[in-house]
C-alpha cells in the first residue's frame, strides 16, 4: 500500500505515534451525486451543517472528512490555523474541528484569535471542537482553556465525536455510525 509508521517516546512525558499513507487523491463526487435521486439530494442538502476542518496531516484530513460527511455534514478543510483565520470571514460555517499541533499557526492560537474577536466577520462564539493527538493528562484542560468548547482525542472514536458535536449544538445524522 505504501507509507510509513513511526513513534517517539520520552520517558515520563509520553509517546507520540504517527502514520503516513499514500492514497489516491482523486475522489469523484459527481458519480455519487448522479446516483442519488434528486428528492433525496435536496432533503440532504437542506439540513446539512457546514464544518471547517483545520488539520495539517493529509491522512487525518481524509479520515475526518469521511467521518463527518457520513454524519451528514458538509466540510471544508484547511491545513493550518492561519489559513482558517484567513478563510473564515468569507465562509458560512456552523462549527470548527480544530487540530492543535500544526505548522504556521497552531490550533490554540487560532482559537484564541477567534474567541478574542480578532477575526473580523467571525462569530467569536462559534463552536470549536479540538480533534487532537494530545491525549495526556492536562491536554483536555489546555484545549478548553484556549477557548475550545469540546475535546476529542485521536484516533477518532465516532461516538465521542458525535457527543462533542451534539454538545456544541451540531447535529450529526442519527443513522450514521449507530451507537
Amino acid at each position: 500500500m505504501g507509507g510509513s509508521i513511526g513513534f517517539r517516546s520520552v520517558p515520563g512525558s509520553g509517546s507520540e505515534f504517527w502514520f503516513d499513507l499514500s492514497l489516491d487523491n482523486e475522489v469523484s463526487e459527481t458519480k455519487a451525486v448522479a446516483e442519488t435521486p434528486v428528492a433525496e439530494q435536496v432533503a440532504k442538502n437542506k439540513s446539512k451543517q457546514h464544518l471547517l476542518i483545520v488539520e495539517d496531516n493529509p491522512a487525518n484530513q481524509i479520515v475526518a472528512e469521511s467521518i463527518l460527511q457520513r454524519m451528514g455534514f458538509t466540510v471544508t478543510t484547511v491545513d493550518n490555523g492561519l489559513k482558517a483565520i484567513q478563510k473564515l470571514p468569507s465562509m458560512a460555517v456552523d462549527g470548527i474541528i480544530m487540530d492543535c499541533q500544526m505548522p504556521v499557526m497552531d490550533g490554540f492560537e487560532a482559537t484564541r484569535m477567534i474567541r478574542n474577536a480578532a477575526v473580523t466577520g467571525v462569530d467569536p462564539q462559534i463552536p470549536i471542537i479540538a480533534l487532537t493527538a494530545y491525549a495526556m493528562v492536562g491536554d483536555r484542560a489546555r484545549c478548553l482553556d484556549a477557548g475550545m468548547n469540546e475535546y476529542v482525542s485521536k484516533p477518532i472514536r465516532t461516538n465521542e465525536l458525535k457527543k462533542a458535536l451534539r454538545q456544541c449544538g451540531l447535529e450529526p445524522d442519527v443513522d450514521a455510525f449507530p451507537s
